[in-house]
């Protein structure tokens, strides 16, 4: 893979910034997908430890540094400048790539930033690159500076969360895992992660003797949080209603139901293995069908590629009972999903939930969960809700993850005043002040530090946690510049 990895730096060294681009490559060289991040924190620790005055990469690849301020700088307050190494693994379907051991293949279109066939990782490690060339670039000017770069932030929290309270000085923070230029982010939702498991027994049917195999695939997907009230499928949810509304009229089983790639992504693909009686394959298939067109229309401005195939499959195993199998049609289709309740103040889903992962294993199906609430109360709301759509079935689950949400307070304070003037002057108009539905460190930051003021701010990233990722090259460069120069001025 030597080649790919010297194409990204070559491609990349054609646009500027060139120091944060060439980072940027460097770290689409490594796989970092969550809980992978060792080899990139090593990276990391490599490249801040000539230029720091300390630097700990911690056993899960998070990394802290601190920089001394640049000669004449001395008395600016310290700010800490805050990002994670991980990120989303998704790839198209029929992608052979191997998040484990593969580079990124890395594309450029127009002022798309993008990959072949797989999630980019924009989010975060352009956050990391800024923060790479702000502490090895000699150009800039700065007060003393803080570096934490996590781990696991899109899975558990993990490295944030194990990250030792009384090791941050500052009392400043810039995140830099926000996805819209025009923005400057001043909260986040929390959430909580869990992993269910329905245990069922397999019986054999002298009735339902063909199986019929339906495979929904090439939806738009997105991000959990931020795309979750937008007209998008989920496949999974789509699915269990489609074989709930075959089984209004016609006796069927379930025999398997696998789909989704990632938790915090909306599942663009499922497909799933149902037991029939064979005369009533074509009315059933047809049911599939129409009902399917049907949603295309309703969801038609951003499923443009989403498609459905129903075909006749050989037996492989037998079907779930008939009750259970009911049991957990009735559970996931009745499931509360996508938006839970609606903040009018930010314009958010500040409640909602995600059925990230399905999958069929021996005697159980598996799924993940993630739920995402301004406020804890909610969280728990919607959690209980869950549980409730399953109570009639056999299922087990686990609290996976449960992280804070960054409680927004708008108003001003030094590094807002500081964004808005510079934004103003850049663009000639005033950023949204924004909360996002998406969960940041920044929330567990905010209860380890509550004395710590923080902002989120970022380039341009598109379709984040979906094989469609791309990143803005001229807002790489521009947001480049603006946060440069907050940090000479403030």
């Amino acid at each position: 893979m030597l080649d790919i990895k010297q194409k990204n730096i070559e491609l990349l060294s054609k646009y500027e910034p060139k120091s944060v681009l060439n980072y940027f490559a460097n770290l689409c060289n490594i796989p970092h997908g969550s809980g992978n991040e060792k080899e990139i924190g090593k990276y990391i620790g490599d490249v801040l430890r000539p230029v720091s005055k300390e630097v700990i990469v911690y056993p899960d690849g998070t990394v802290y540094a601190y920089k001394e301020a640049t000669p004449g700088f001395e008395n600016k307050p310290m700010i800490c400048l805050q990002a994670h190494s991980d990120m989303v693994c998704v790839k198209k379907p029929g992608s052979t790539h191997d998040f484990l051991k593969d580079p990124l293949d890395l594309v450029v279109e127009g002022d798309k930033l993008k990959t072949k066939d797989t999630t980019l990782g924009a989010d975060d490690c352009i956050g990391v690159a800024y923060i790479l060339d702000i502490f090895t670039n000699k150009n800039v000017k700065h007060g003393p500076i803080e570096a934490l770069i996590t781990a696991s932030e899109e899975t558990t929290m993990g490295g944030i969360n194990a990250f030792p309270t009384g090791v941050l000085k500052s009392k400043l923070l810039i995140n830099l895992d926000h996805e819209m230029t025009s923005s400057i982010c001043l909260g986040c939702c929390g959430g909580i992660e869990i992993s269910l498991k329905n245990k069922f027994n397999r019986e054999p049917s002298n009735e339902l003797t063909q199986h019929m195999t339906i495979c929904i695939k090439d939806g738009a997907s997105g991000h959990s949080g931020n795309s979750i009230r937008f007209k998008i499928i989920n496949a999974i949810k789509e699915m269990f209603w489609l074989i709930k509304t075959a089984s209004e009229n016609y006796k069927l089983a379930l025999v398997s139901i696998d789909g989704g790639q990632y938790k915090n992504a909306i599942a663009a693909d499922c497909i799933a293995t149902i037991a029939i009686k064979s005369e009533d394959y074509e009315a059933i298939k047809k049911i599939f069908v129409d009902n399917f067109n049907e949603i295309k229309k309703e969801y038609f401005e951003r499923e443009t590629k989403l498609n459905i195939n129903v075909e006749k499959a050989d037996k492989k195993q037998d079907p779930i009972s008939i009750k259970q199998s009911n049991d957990i049609i009735d559970a996931y289709n009745s499931v509360v999903y996508g938006v839970f309740s609606l903040n009018e103040k930010y314009n958010i889903a500040d409640g909602s939930n995600n059925i990230g992962i399905i999958h069929t294993k021996n005697n159980k199906i598996e799924s993940d969960f993630l739920l995402r609430s301004l406020y804890e109360n909610c969280k728990h709301r919607i959690l209980n809700s869950i549980l409730s759509a399953f109570y009639g079935t056999d299922f087990t689950y686990d609290i996976v993850d449960d992280y804070p949400e960054w409680t927004p307070v708008i108003g001003k304070n030094v590094l807002q005043d500081k964004f808005i003037e510079i934004y103003k002057k850049t663009y000639g108009s005033e950023p949204v002040s924004f909360v996002t539905e998406g969960g940041l460190a920044t929330g567990v930051l905010a209860k380890k530090y509550p004395a710590i003021v923080a902002i989120s701010i970022g380039p341009d990233i598109e379709n984040a946690h979906t094989f469609d990722e791309w990143a803005s090259l001229k807002k790489i460069a521009s947001t480049y510049e603006i946060w440069k120069e907050m940090l000479e001025t403030i």
